[in-house]
Formats: C-alpha cells, structure tokens, sequence
C-alpha cells in the first residue's frame, strides 16, 4: 500500500563561505499560515552554528518565491545539527497531520 505523503520542493540552496550557515528555499505542498490569515507556500530551513550557545540551530522561516524572509517568527525549531530536510519533513509532520 502506497502512503499519501506530502513533499516539499527544494528550490535553492546557499552556503556561506565565511560562517558555518546554509539556507535551503524550499516550495511546500501546499499554503501554510505563518501570521493570522497570512500564507504562503515558500519556507527557508537556516542552519548555523550560533557561537555564544556552542550549538547548532536549525530554524524554519517563511519565506516568498525568491528566498527573502517575510517574517523573523520562526515556525520551527530544533537544536543541534540536522540535515534541512530532516528538519523540515519534522515540521511538515507535525502540520500536516490529519
């Protein structure tokens, strides 16, 4: 049996060549609510090394088609380093479940 499972697309990547950071632009399946009745279907999965903490940090913004933010309220988080797609089907399980 084949399961009904929702992906998202992954659009581009960025990699900082100066600080341990990297964002992925990525199309999700469907709109998501960011803000009270505000939506879109872009997030940005940002992974860094935040100095002062000693620890990684992975935070999901939303976003718009180009990859710019369009609000700092991160919708997920997690310490540690994990790949962004990890992160992100993580996020989608938790939003998309039914």
């Amino acid at each position: 049996m084949l399961e009904n499972k929702k992906v998202a697309t992954l659009i581009d990547s960025y990699k900082s060549e100066t600080k341990p950071l990297t964002h992925n632009l990525y199309r999700m399946p469907s709109l998501i609510e960011y803000s009270s009745g505000a939506y879109t279907e872009y997030v940005i999965v940002s992974r860094s090394y935040v100095e002062s903490k000693k620890e990684w940090e992975v935070l999901i913004f939303p976003s718009n088609s180009s990859g710019e933010p369009i609000d700092w309220v991160e919708l997920y988080s997690e310490v540690g380093w994990h790949r962004s797609n990890d992160i992100l089907n993580r996020y989608m399980e938790k939003n998309y479940a039914q």
